[in-house]
């Protein structure tokens, strides 16, 4: 019997007021907006599994999915090597283009412009709570100076430089995060393409906007962005 992906169900809030307007039953709608909203990277066991190197070659072929094909015929030893070798890290949003926290129903919902926070030192690779109050605080500022017209005097001398990115919608860039927001773990602000939201649940940024990525190089201060390769739900998403 053909089911429907509850990806495909997943509607907006005003959506689901105006089906109950014209009366109808969106109890099962409700339902997976309410999976979806409560969905977790963090809740996954089987990133423990992904985490874990050396991978087999079956499991960095599926990593590298996302890959872009034209890119994978170019690199694809690179690709498969680092898929099977560098380290899983959580990724933050910080801010992201808007199609990112909506459900696509085109299909054509690529290449997505991001920036995130991520980790690389092994001690912070998932640590949530920690990315999660960097990716926080960097937007606040980022509002603060935002309001202020670009002005970044109310912004921590140290954070500036990112701010200032944060603020240029088409700056792409890798920079280290202060240690006044990191303290020891080695935490990096960068700008990032996410594939295909077909390769997150739900085909949306989940609410505490936490991605796994695989980190294929070390981070260094640069003017192209971070070199993450999103990690597909269909791996690790169970039955949540």
């Amino acid at each position: 019997m053909f089911q429907i992906k509850e990806e495909h169900m997943l509607v907006s809030e005003e959506q689901l007021k105006q089906m109950e307007a014209m009366g109808s039953d969106v109890s099962m709608y409700r339902e997976i907006k309410k999976k979806a909203d409560a969905f977790s990277i963090t809740i996954c066991e089987k990133l423990g599994e992904i985490a874990k190197t050396p991978r087999n070659e079956k499991v960095a072929k599926a990593i590298c999915k996302p890959v872009y094909f034209l890119d994978m015929i170019l690199k694809r030893k690179a690709h498969i090597e680092a898929a099977i070798n560098a380290p899983l890290v959580y990724g933050c949003i910080v801010q992201a283009h808007n199609s990112l926290f909506q459900v696509d129903y085109t299909g054509n919902n690529y290449n997505i412009p991001a920036v995130l926070v991520f980790a690389a030192d092994e001690k912070h690779h998932t640590d949530a709570e920690l990315l999660k109050q960097i990716a926080n605080k960097l937007f606040n500022y980022k509002k603060i100076a935002s309001e202020q017209r670009g002005n970044s005097e109310n912004v921590p001398d140290d954070c500036r430089d990112i701010i200032k990115n944060l603020l240029d919608t088409r700056s792409t860039f890798c920079l280290p995060v202060p240690e006044s927001l990191s303290g020891d773990a080695k935490v990096w602000c960068a700008t990032s393409l996410i594939a295909d939201a077909k390769y997150i649940p739900y085909k949306r940024a989940p609410k505490d906007r936490l991605l796994p990525f695989i980190m294929k190089t070390l981070p260094c201060k640069n003017r192209k962005g971070a070199d993450l390769l999103i990690v597909s739900g269909n791996l690790y998403r169970e039955n949540h």
